[in-house]
């Protein structure tokens, strides 16, 4: 499965006179976020979206908890963390997470993880715990729920094979890219994930 990412430096060279006549919503949405980077990265996501999928913005319909979707179109998902804005689309329900590894994140794992992850994490607790967490997270997507989900109620250890959540089997694959754990879940089986940068 490939994963599409963009970076916010890509994003910064593209003239805003033609953001703002691609996408006029997303671009006034990301006009309110207080950070450069965060606007950015909202850009991304659109751009993602417009070029990899084709997806006009006045399609985008979003679900009882907040997870976009364009009629028609294939299903996906789209994360931003660090310099990255990433997509990923599937036939089936799927969900991306991207997360920056950050030794400031390891003070939440007792509140989202069972007892057999914390395990799992301390014996390289900076890369595991970021693996383990953007699994979560991509479930949670995939299944439309998003946060609605308690992550510490379900566990997602790789080394487990598909995971059952919600009523559902999900195949997941996860890797580390440029200082970030990148992973998606999907309903249908996951070959491996490829990374592709687009450059617009």
């Amino acid at each position: 499965m490939k994963i599409y990412g963009i970076q916010i430096r890509t994003v910064e060279k593209i003239p805003c006179g033609h953001l703002m006549n691609l996408m006029p919503n997303r671009y006034t949405r990301a006009l309110k976020y207080l950070r450069r980077e965060d606007r950015l990265r909202c850009l991304g996501a659109g751009l993602l979206m417009h070029r990899v999928l084709g997806i006009d913005e006045r399609e985008l319909k979003y679900g009882a908890y907040g997870k976009p979707y364009a009629p028609g179109k294939a299903e996906f998902s789209i994360s931003h963390g660090g310099n990255w804005a990433i997509l990923s689309a599937d036939r089936h329900p799927v969900g991306v997470d991207i997360e920056p590894m950050n030794d400031a994140n390891l003070s939440v794992a007792r509140r989202v993880f069972t007892a057999e992850e914390l395990f799992w994490m301390q014996q390289d607790p900076l890369p595991r715990f970021h693996i383990l967490w953007t699994i979560k997270e991509s479930i949670m997507k995939a299944t439309g729920l998003g946060l609605q989900m308690d992550p510490a109620r379900f566990s997602v250890l790789p080394i487990d094979g598909p995971k059952c959540v919600h009523e559902q089997i999900w195949h997941t694959a996860w890797l580390l890219h440029e200082g970030c754990a990148v992973a998606c879940a999907s309903a249908n089986i996951i070959d491996g994930l490829e990374f592709e940068e687009i450059l617009y």
